[in-house]
């Protein structure tokens, strides 16, 4: 083919149409790398640390089939949390819209995705720190697979849950203090799993187990009077995270408050008072003999199955921490926990801290008041607990008169369980 060119500026507009001509003909393909899709962000953060905890809280609280694709990219200066990889926004929209009551701020979105932007990929058998190259977009999914994600046919410990959490730390020691404290100041709130859940690298301290929001906005109201910090999550229920629990049991007229300490009673042998004939009066009766430390202050115990736990005080420091068996303190080991008194000892020493109303020991200097309560309890029959404490039928205390006692006694000394 010839082409006459009469002038310099038309043969600069034919090479031009030319060049044109070949950049369409040879342009390369598109590949997956390069192509607009839909996908979901989580959240997008400015360092990398925050963003691995918003990835670790997805792969928690959502179900295997769910994760997929999920991944921190790196854009510009921001870490990316992304989940799906959709062509068609209908299947994108199912699944952000089973996602947002969880995490409220996703959002879809057309993104690339590029494989040099990617520096974590969830997989099946575990996280990848560098994604392998896709031949292909993955297979949409139909919205009733989607939808099945959710479904009401769940195992129990499956399904979300409205909850109120306290607080969350990563020392477990600070979980366990908040506990303590919970279980103290809502004690005539008469508490329902309250619990340490393990999430991830932190302690949650959470309470309840509601089906519906209006029932945990109603008794968040209570705690909030106590814990200022308190708020409503959604969150899965799982047995396994489970370190401690405080629950009512609901199988009698009269609810009974026991813990369960997943724990504790593992690691925890059962104390001599938890065997019937062992104990008896001349176990009690060295105890009596032991010599009292004022190196330390027990606010008080709890004492339920097989858990013993107490709150004491190092009066150096005036910080209260909750203890349990065998746990340390001052070189020496804590042996026993009994309602008024815990047993330390070392190789050679035992010794014992009382606990302590207004500089006078309760157990040698009983009133009267005190005496009216238990013989007004053993009279009507019901078990009550005090500071946590559950006793068998005869001699029992009156568990909202020792707490409110408890708590003038700590204003007047300027003592309180402190919350980290």
């Amino acid at each position: 083919m010839k082409i006459r060119v009469n002038s310099t500026r038309q043969l600069l507009t034919v090479l031009g149409g030319l060049l044109y001509l070949l950049i369409i003909v040879f342009q390369p393909l598109p590949t997956d790398a390069s192509t607009l899709i839909y996908t979901i962000q989580v959240g997008s953060f400015k360092n990398v640390e925050r963003a691995t905890r918003q990835y670790d809280s997805v792969i928690d609280r959502l179900n295997k089939e769910a994760l997929d694709n999920l991944r921190i990219e790196k854009i510009g200066q921001n870490y990316s949390v992304r989940l799906g990889n959709f062509v068609d926004p209908i299947n994108g929209n199912n699944l952000h819209r089973t996602i947002k009551h969880i995490f409220p701020s996703t959002l879809l979105m057309k993104a690339y995705i590029k494989d040099e932007r990617i520096i974590k990929m969830y997989s099946n058998t575990g996280s990848l720190n560098k994604k392998k190259k896709n031949d292909s977009l993955s297979v949409s999914r139909n919205s009733e697979f989607l939808n099945s994600l959710v479904s009401d046919e769940k195992k129990e410990e499956d399904r979300l849950y409205y909850t109120i959490q306290i607080g969350s730390f990563i020392p477990h020691d600070r979980a366990r203090n908040e506990f303590a404290s919970a279980i103290q100041k809502l004690f005539d709130q008469n508490p329902d799993h309250l619990r340490i859940e393990k999430v991830g690298i932190y302690n949650s301290v959470r309470i309840g187990k509601f089906a519906d929001y209006i029932g945990a906005e109603k008794y968040l109201a209570s705690v909030k009077a106590h814990f200022s910090a308190a708020f409503i999550i959604q969150a899965y229920v799982k047995d396994k995270r489970i370190v401690s629990e405080l629950k009512r049991d609901h199988s009698h007229e009269e609810s009974r408050t026991n813990i369960e300490t997943n724990s504790l009673n593992s690691n925890t042998p059962v104390t001599s008072l938890d065997k019937p004939g062992f104990t008896g009066n001349d176990q009690l009766e060295q105890y009596s003999k032991l010599p009292a430390i004022d190196k330390c202050t027990l606010h008080g115990t709890v004492i339920m199955n097989n858990v013993r736990l107490a709150i004491i005080e190092d009066s150096d420091s005036k910080q209260s921490y909750l203890y349990k068996l065998n746990d340390q303190i001052g070189g020496f080991i804590v042996s026993d926990i009994l309602e008024n008194t815990v047993i330390l000892k070392d190789k050679d020493t035992m010794v014992k801290i009382l606990l302590w109303e207004n500089n006078k020991n309760v157990l040698s200097n009983p009133d009267p008041e005190l005496s009216q309560d238990i013989e007004e309890e053993s009279s009507q029959g019901k078990s009550r607990m005090v500071m946590g404490v559950e006793k068998e039928r005869g001699r029992r205390l009156s568990g909202k008169r020792l707490l409110e006692r408890q708590r003038l006694l700590n204003e007047s000394l300027g003592r309180s369980i402190p919350n980290p």
